[in-house]
């Protein structure tokens, strides 16, 4: 019955004189594929293949019409939107401009969702991209800061390798005078997600500058995120935190 309907709906997506009806016909298929079981497979693969094909030639306005559709299929659709991650990153890097920066974002969180520690492998040219994002923004936009932190304290966890370029990129954050507050504290933030989930232990230089200085910060929420970073630390059983770094919650 769902293999009917999907090749049905198919037949209709991959019509140009229905064009009309894209909209409606992709949120139809994404409804009826997501979470697809083996004998529609061969559908869902069809589909996202030929989305791809659509978003690739797609204007600005058409794909923030389309990405939100696209992020739902691959939320709801585990590792089936595997073989796709390579050429969706792609897209976003070739396309990528301030206009889809949300629309891009959530599609990122969506492939952590899905595929968590299996995204890795496609993630560096992204994570690079991020890294940009966040110092070109931090002290001018908080949103785009926030879409990239937000996406640094769900991939931290389990890329590792990609630590270095993380984790002193965050740090750079909140060490810059220029930062927007609210900014800062997001990054505070995303420190101390990433303190409780992961290993740091190499960064510990750079992170005790941040909290030191955050902890004096005349900024009071930028105080109590350092503090709940401190405590955090400190809940993972370091050592290395001296007096002179405790002694500011005084």
């Amino acid at each position: 019955y769902t293999a009917v309907i999907a090749s049905s709906l198919l037949n209709m997506f991959k019509d140009h004189s229905l064009i009309d009806l894209r909209y409606d016909t992709i949120q139809a298929l994404v409804f009826v594929l997501k979470k697809p079981k083996m004998p529609v497979l061969c559908y869902f693969d069809a589909f996202v293949a030929h989305f791809l094909e659509i978003l690739e030639s797609s204007s600005i306005q058409e794909m923030k019409k389309y990405l939100p559709l696209y992020s739902e299929l691959v939320t709801l659709s585990g590792n089936n939107t595997f073989p796709f991650v390579e050429r969706s990153l792609r897209l976003i890097l070739d396309r990528f401009c301030d206009d889809l920066m949300m629309d891009f974002f959530n599609l990122v969180k969506s492939f952590l969702h899905a595929l968590g520690h299996d995204f890795i492998e496609f993630s560096s040219e992204t994570i690079c991209q991020l890294v940009i994002i966040l110092d070109s923004y931090k002290t001018l936009n908080a949103d785009y800061c926030r879409g990239v932190l937000e996406i640094f304290s769900n991939i931290g966890a389990f890329a590792v390798g990609h630590h270095y370029l993380i984790i002193p990129q965050i740090c750079d954050t909140i060490d810059c005078k220029q930062t927007l507050p609210v900014v800062r504290v997001m990054a505070i933030e995303s420190l101390r997600i990433l303190v409780t989930s992961t290993d740091l232990q190499n960064y510990i230089g750079p992170i005790i500058r941040s909290l030191s200085t955050s902890l004096i910060n005349d900024h009071e929420p930028t105080k109590e995120a350092a503090k709940l970073l401190l405590f955090a630390l400190l809940d993972r059983g370091n050592t290395f935190l001296d007096y002179d770094v405790t002694s500011n919650l005084q």
